[in-house]
């Protein structure tokens, strides 16, 4: 195959590429949108009810109960707000003076992440502005439990279980970008589902859980929980 017909393949390739990328919608501008959240237990087994699976450093865990709390959730335009603080304060200010988006939502439960199968959020309506980021609270400082974890590991060259229970209440918030989203048939034209994956078994990467506290299990697990989750979004053909 000489140089000039490798190019013009590579061309042609490149050139259906793009044009499967401009199919897609590059921003999410909904009249309504629903939430949905869901687990992937990716790297873990089901014995008993339990899910079991080894760390990166070499810890294996059994997680039999595994919550976290979401307190509301909504869509951020993508205009810059100069005045929004999405520090960690903000789970802490929910109800105060901060003006929600009128795509928020407070579901106030807690996730069951033993589940695979999708939850339902709840459902709002949007105001067909283009939307940037994802933004979510989860907790409001009142001493209400945010995670919540039963199970037990073995640390590395053990053979001994070691058990716990552990929670902790302290409020979390956390931005993210939405990416690419995709078309989907079954939705209205200006009707949008957003659904965020989360991975409990990647929660626990790094951390030497035989040094950690049990409330202090929970809050990095939980934030591990955060840092790591995806989100896509689909919205009805135009």
């Amino acid at each position: 195959e000489t140089e000039r017909a490798v190019k013009a393949r590579t061309a042609w390739l490149g050139g259906l590429l793009c044009v499967g990328c401009a199919m897609l919608p590059t921003t999410l501008e909904p009249a309504q949108v629903r939430y949905f959240v869901r687990a992937d237990w990716e790297g873990a087994s089901l014995e008993d009810g339990a899910r079991i699976f080894e760390t990166d450093l070499g810890y294996t865990v059994a997680i039999s109960s595994f919550q976290l709390r979401t307190t509301s959730i909504e869509l951020v335009p993508c205009e810059p707000l100069a005045s929004l603080d999405l520090g960690p304060t903000r789970a802490l200010a929910h109800g105060s003076s901060y003006e929600h988006d009128i795509s928020a939502v407070e579901p106030g439960v807690m996730d069951d992440l033993m589940l695979e199968e999708a939850q339902a959020l709840g459902y709002s309506i949007a105001t067909r502005s283009a939307y940037c980021e994802l933004f979510s609270v989860h907790g409001t400082g009142r001493d209400e439990v945010v995670v919540s974890l039963v199970g037990w590991y073995l640390a590395p060259g053990s053979d001994e279980r070691v058990p716990f229970v552990a929670e902790h209440s302290l409020g979390v918030t956390d931005v993210a970008p939405l990416s690419l989203g995709a078309f989907d048939d079954a939705l209205l034209p200006d009707e949008a589902e957003v659904v965020i994956t989360r991975f409990p078994a990647r929660a626990f990467d790094g951390l030497p859980l035989d040094e950690l506290p049990e409330v202090d299990l929970a809050h990095e697990v939980g934030l591990a929980l955060l840092r790591t989750r995806d989100i896509r979004w689909a919205i009805g053909p135009s």
